[in-house]
């Protein structure tokens, strides 16, 4: 069977090669993502591109991240937890409450992850330790 399946393939623009649910071991794998390093966990996802885009490795050269125009829109699709990363705390929101921030800790670097669960674009202003962060979107 095809996965993601039930057209989500053709969504995404990729299909899986293969696939780990490995909570036990969660904090031992890493995806290389425009030249940083992503502590990553919980389980591994690996996938062949189809209309989407690589953007992104696991350490072993399989492909975890994925671009894909879908509609008048994008998708990105991640093969991993990226948010098992140790979460050194909470960013503090400002000025838009549909924005979810979370700071995390690895490989000697901080990496800042803002999501949007709305269905529409969001912007606003975020500062961690009193500082502006000043970002791109992928």
């Amino acid at each position: 069977m095809t996965q993601p399946n039930n057209g989500l393939d053709v969504f995404f623009g990729a299909t899986e090669t293969n696939v780990e649910f490995m909570p036990d071991i969660a904090d031992r794998d890493t995806i290389l993502l425009d030249g940083n390093i992503l502590p990553c966990g919980g389980f591994r996802q690996v996938y062949a591109p189809r209309t989407g885009r690589a953007l992104g490795t696991f350490a072993d050269g399989g492909c975890a991240v994925i671009d894909n125009a879908s509609g008048k829109g994008r998708t990105l699709l991640v093969g991993a937890g990226v948010w098992t990363g140790r979460v050194l705390r909470r960013a503090w929101r400002r000025g838009n409450p549909h924005l979810v921030a979370r700071l995390h800790d690895g490989e000697g670097k901080q990496f800042l992850w803002i999501v949007n669960p709305d269905r529409s674009a969001q912007s606003g202003r975020l500062k961690v330790d009193g500082a502006d962060v000043q970002g791109r979107a992928l």
